[in-house]
């Protein structure tokens, strides 16, 4: 279970262009203050957006986690690093390669491990792990073979791919998918001003929003990012598009999409009748596996009907939703259909596991310098299965970044690494650390799932007394500046609450947002030091009086709690 409050917390605060000690590309910065005109800017209020600053963060290349130590609770080495397996998404490291066995460096076995089950220890700068090294070399082998495997179901890779699908959660559900099937259609066509990639129980979302000719501006849920941003069609900042969506019902103004087209490509990800298409197989791995199953049904007569209805709600391969590291590095850099450079290496938050930033080696042509390597925010990379990095980023908007420091750790101030997103007009982002848990089993989104399940008994539950106080309760209008986001416990047994201190005109206001294990989007939608008007009401928890959020408002953004007097989290 991720921990309740971020490591890598969001401070807002104007910040000055002078670090000390990173290199930046000052002379470039000033030639290029203006905004590239196919470079909107994200925020749509027409405020000047403030650079946030990261706090606590521990930032390090991804090569110099390359052979770091793994020992056990015995204080016996066990196993090295050799490499991670990012979501190509979220920039999440999901596992871990590690290799046991090794004599002088030489021979061992490859295994993954999820990144989780892995402890670390700050004195000796070195990871830990609740296992033996012969426990360690019954886990099935991790080899490039059986890597590549995992997508055309080739038999080398059976072990490797029992251990993933027991490890992983349920990657073809879509929240959406009962909005696609009864909602209204609309086509939206427009320019992209805003991407964003959003937490829900599902995963990680793109979210585009589109303006059209009016100027009227379109919020659509597209899918999951490692799908959106896996494909050759990737929306981009300042694209041209057509969007076949349908309107959700709970939130007036947003959509979900069912197709984009996007410059001429089309981006399926929806079908007529609401199933998601990250959910299914290809064309080829369907027709592959329907036909190894023929061979079987020969045998044990097998119903074809079923047989197809397993092999169609069969999740993606592993391999379409991660990607190695070490395949990253050295791949070729699109800036907006112009080659700029190569991966040099990822910087990721050892804290969180979260690749935050790569560090690109522009081509000389491209920026006209010479050795010199720029660091770009994660969420503006995309990375398609079949290899290609593309950043929704303009030559002027690599040049105003930060270079990449020959200290890396010089980022760990905040300052400077928020300097990087402000460079790519994006926002500040909050990573969550995972809890370091050595019963790897018991994976975190396992954990969500359960802890989301409302029995009788739960207060919070769409027919509990909380949600029959709000109901009932009258309205009640908090506005002002929040200043904290915490967790409120309670002492009849009733789940904590995650809620949010508003400082108003009137004094401080603390309003609930929530049970704490659903308000993932708190942190997103009040961030400290924004400014937020909530519609709440009155309810009673454990003898006293709460203010409890209906609908948070803030930087453009509504944060809906209920739909049709329903809560989200038991809708």
């Amino acid at each position: 279970m991720r921990a309740q409050m971020s490591v890598c917390s969001v401070r807002f605060a104007s910040i000055l262009f002078a670090a000390a000690g990173l290199a930046i590309a000052g002379p470039a910065m000033a030639q290029n203050s203006t905004q590239p005109e196919k470079s909107p800017r994200i925020d749509r209020d027409g405020r000047e957006k403030q650079a946030g600053k990261l706090s606590a963060c521990d930032f390090r290349p991804q090569s110099w986690f390359n052979g770091l130590d793994v020992y056990n609770d015995r204080n016996e080495h066990i196993a090295d690093v050799s490499d991670f397996i990012v979501n190509r998404g979220s920039g999440r490291v999901d596992y871990v390669v590690l290799k046991t066995g090794q004599t002088m460096g030489m021979g061992g076995k490859a295994i993954t491990m999820p990144f989780g089950s892995l402890r670390w220890d700050a004195n000796e700068e070195r990871f830990t792990l609740n296992a033996t090294e012969d426990q360690l070399k019954t886990y099935p082998e991790f080899t490039p073979e059986s890597w590549a495997g995992l997508t055309d179901e080739k038999p080398v890779s059976q072990k490797l791919r029992d251990w993933f699908n027991s490890d992983q959660p349920d990657w073809s559900s879509d929240p959406y998918a009962g909005s696609v099937k009864n909602g209204q259609k609309k086509t939206i066509e427009g320019e992209i001003t805003r991407l964003d990639r959003e937490d829900t129980a599902s995963g990680e979302q793109v979210v585009a929003t589109v303006r059209d000719s009016s100027g009227t501006e379109h919020k659509v849920w597209l899918g999951p990012s490692w799908f959106v941003n896996g494909s050759n069609a990737t929306p981009m900042r300042g694209d041209k598009v057509r969007v076949e969506a349908i309107a959700l019902e709970r939130d007036n103004g947003k959509y979900v999409g069912r197709s984009v087209e996007i410059n001429g490509k089309n981006l399926d990800l929806r079908g007529d009748d609401g199933n998601p298409r990250w959910s299914r197989m290809d064309d080829s791995r369907r027709d592959d596996a329907n036909r190894r199953d023929t061979d079987r049904d020969n045998r044990d007569n097998r119903d074809r009907k079923d047989m197809d209805r397993v092999v169609m709600s069969e999740s993606p391969s592993l391999t379409w939703r991660s990607v190695l590291a070490s395949e990253l590095k050295g791949r070729t850099v699109i800036c907006r259909g112009q080659e700029c450079g190569k991966v040099n290496d990822l910087i990721v938050d050892r804290h969180s596991g979260n690749v935050a930033m790569i560090s690109i080696d522009p081509n000389e042509n491209f920026l006209g310098i010479a050795d010199t390597k720029h660091l770009v925010p994660w969420q503006v990379t995309t990375v398609a299965t079949d290899g290609t990095v593309r950043i929704d980023a303009s030559k002027e908007m690599v040049l105003a970044s930060p270079q990449t420091p020959s200290d890396v750790s010089q980022l760990n101030n905040g300052t400077t690494a928020a300097m990087v997103y402000k460079a790519y007009d994006v926002d500040v982002p909050s990573f969550r650390p995972v809890t370091m848990n050595s019963n790897w089993r018991n994976n975190d989104a396992d954990q969500r799932h359960d802890q989301r399940k409302m029995t009788l008994d739960n207060p919070w539950r769409k027919d509990g007394p909380i949600v029959r106080d709000v109901q009932k309760g009258s309205a009640v209008r908090v506005q002002g500046e929040v200043t904290e986001i915490t967790q409120v416990t309670f002492n009849n047994g009733t789940p904590a609450a995650k809620a949010v201190r508003v400082k108003t005109d009137n004094g401080e206001k603390l309003v609930l947002v929530g049970p704490a294990t659903h308000a993932e989007k708190a942190e997103q939608h009040c961030k400290t030091g924004s400014t937020v008007q909530i519609d709440a009401a009155e309810v009673t928890i454990d003898g006293q009086k709460y203010l409890m959020a209906r609908k948070v408002a803030s930087q453009g953004r509504d944060w809906n709690l209920f739909d049709a007097n329903a809560p989200v989290w038991d809708s």
